[in-house]
């Protein structure tokens, strides 16, 4: 809190004028006002104060809202006409909103909140008469400096300064940029930030256009800038991430100041362009060592909006979702060892036909061996996807898959993504292999996960009626999980149905489990669709699929997956 010799210093010389229509708190108000500054005037109402103002032009201005004659708003309006740099306080209280939106547009310095809190009152009045006191010592230091050097001089340093603040400037908000809050990070200090990311705001971006987006950056950055503290600086760090560094370290004023900054913008809106919009912000805090406040923030954004908006999170080390990302990143970097030093290879794990007792087919699934451990895709899946390694993996699946059953009769069948439909490579890629190895197209099987099947680009299906045309043939992966879909099959005529694991594993003691199997192998038997149950995991699930009629089989009571064919028959 600022103490009250503070304050009168920061006071020193600086006249107020104070216009209040209440007797009873103007003279408590005035009493407090005389014990700090030097000269106070009061007024009664609007019109009076208009009126003391034009005779004494004085150095701040403190009114209330709500009086007779003429409010506060008008006048202080009328001020500005008359000097369009003064420095104005408002008192207001939370009923006043609409008031207080005006007050905004007008650019006033300041707000004090009723009923009056005087540690507010000292705080404000000190930010404002700190202002005018620093404004008249640069004005002086800047005469000073006029008379020591020539007219040729001071035009450089102009330019200079010019220059310089446009660096530090955000041009679209006027306030501090990215690369002074870089420069304030490189401190010794410890400090508080709070990253702001305004939510879904390339939504508001895509339905009023960029113009509009602009006018909510900036009214956001006014807002912003009367809410933060005022031991803080404020920054816009990109296109809807603004920054608050503060050397406040406290949490719970940190906290303070962030509920206080996300109940502002949710109870009031704001209309930079004549729509009334209520903006929610998602916010990281971290409070310490400089260096790493801000990347700690971003994690902490990153976190909270796994649960949603307009949250608010500090950052912690020791959350499971940081650990989540630190191993991702090194899967990452796990992921790219792999393909350069061609440590991905394809695992085997047979498919037999159940009537037969024969293996007929493999399912080729994606390994990386480093010659110590084997790693599944489950491992790495997150990492290709972030990296964009998925079609280099597909491809690379597809390869040595070729390769390894060229001079055999077997079937085998590849997964294939949404992302490796999406990029519209799939046929030619294809197509050259089985030229180079000598595969009929027949014997290739494109296991697509289900969700594919949602996927409403035309290409997408297209691509797989393309793939049949040519002689490949079509299985539906993890078939009958929550995102089943049994009429879109039409639309693509795949050849076979795996059905989803979960079902085959427990269907020896889930009798759900089982009447769902049996109706999906009834779905498939009328449309004439071949049926695969994986996860055949031990010899009575394997009697029940096999009474079922459901045609292949596969899982560990088969053959595990393995780098090599196993050719013996079951």
């Amino acid at each position: 809190m600022v103490s009250v010799k503070e304050l009168q210093a920061s006071a020193e010389n600086i006249s107020v004028l104070y216009v209040e229509d209440d007797p009873d708190i103007r003279e408590v108000i005035e009493t407090f006002l005389k014990k700090i500054f030097s000269s106070v005037d009061t007024a009664e109402d609007g019109i009076k104060g208009l009126e003391c103002y034009r005779q004494e032009m004085q150095d701040l201005v403190l009114t209330d809202i709500q009086m007779p004659h003429m409010d506060g708003i008008t006048m202080a309006r009328e001020i500005r006409t008359i000097r369009s740099d003064q420095e104005i306080i408002i008192i207001s209280a939370y009923s006043e909103s609409n008031y207080f939106l005006d007050a905004i547009r007008l650019g006033v310095s300041s707000f004090i909140l009723k009923p009056v809190d005087f540690e507010q009152m000292y705080n404000a009045l000190y930010k404002v008469t700190d202002k005018i006191s620093r404004f008249r010592e640069n004005f002086r230091y800047k005469h000073e400096l006029e008379a020591l050097v020539d007219a040729q001089t001071e035009e450089i340093e102009r330019q200079a300064k010019r220059l310089l603040k446009k660096a530090q400037t955000d041009q679209l908000t006027g306030v501090n940029n990215h690369f002074v809050l870089l420069e304030r990070l490189k401190s010794s200090d410890d400090k508080s930030l709070i990253l702001l990311n305004i939510d879904n705001f390339s939504a508001l971006n895509d339905s009023y256009g960029f113009a509009q987006g602009d006018a909510v950056l900036q009214a956001t950055s006014r807002m912003l800038d009367h809410l933060r503290p005022n031991s803080s600086e404020l920054f816009r760090l990109n296109a809807d991430e603004f920054v608050i560094l503060d050397d406040n370290t406290d949490i719970d004023t940190v906290k303070n100041t962030v509920k206080t900054i996300l109940a502002f913008f949710t109870e009031i809106p704001i209309d930079p362009f004549d729509v009334e919009l209520n903006l929610t912000f998602t916010a990281g805090i971290d409070i310490g060592h400089t260096q790493d406040l801000l990347r700690n923030a971003k994690m902490a954004v990153q976190e909270v909006r796994q649960g949603g908006r307009n949250q608010f999170m500090f950052f912690d080390d020791s959350s499971p979702f940081l650990k989540l990302q630190e191993e991702n990143l090194l899967w990452v970097h796990k992921l790219q060892e792999a393909i350069e030093k061609d440590m991905l290879k394809p695992f085997f794990q047979p498919i037999i036909n159940n009537h037969t007792g024969q293996i007929e087919k493999y399912e080729c699934l994606a390994r990386i061996d480093d010659g110590e451990e084997i790693f599944s895709p489950w491992k790495f899946v997150t990492a290709a996807e972030r990296t964009g390694f998925l079609s280099n993996i597909t491809k690379n699946m597809i390869n040595k898959s070729c390769e390894m059953f060229a001079d055999t009769t077997f079937e085998f069948s590849i997964n294939i993504t949404n992302h490796d439909l999406l990029q519209d490579y799939l046929l030619n890629y294809f197509l050259q292999k089985i030229e180079q190895y000598a595969i009929e197209p027949e014997r290739i099987i494109l296991e697509v996960l289900e969700d594919i099947t949602f996927v409403t680009e035309r290409n997408t299906i297209e691509q797989l009626r393309a793939f049949k045309e040519h002689g490949f043939q079509i299985a539906i992966d993890d078939f009958g999980s929550e995102n089943s879909n049994f009429s879109r099959f039409l639309e693509f005529d795949p050849d076979y149905i795996k059905i989803d694991g979960s079902f085959i594993r427990d269907m020896a003691t889930n009798t759900k489990s089982r009447a769902i199997t049996e109706a999906i192998v009834t779905f498939a038997k009328k449309s004439e669709i071949k049926v695969i149950a994986e996860f055949v995991h031990d010899q009575t699930t394997f009697e029940l699929v096999h009474a079922m009629g459901i045609d292949y089989s596969q899982g560990y009571y088969i053959g595990e997956p393995r780098a090599h064919l196993l050719e013996q028959q079951y």
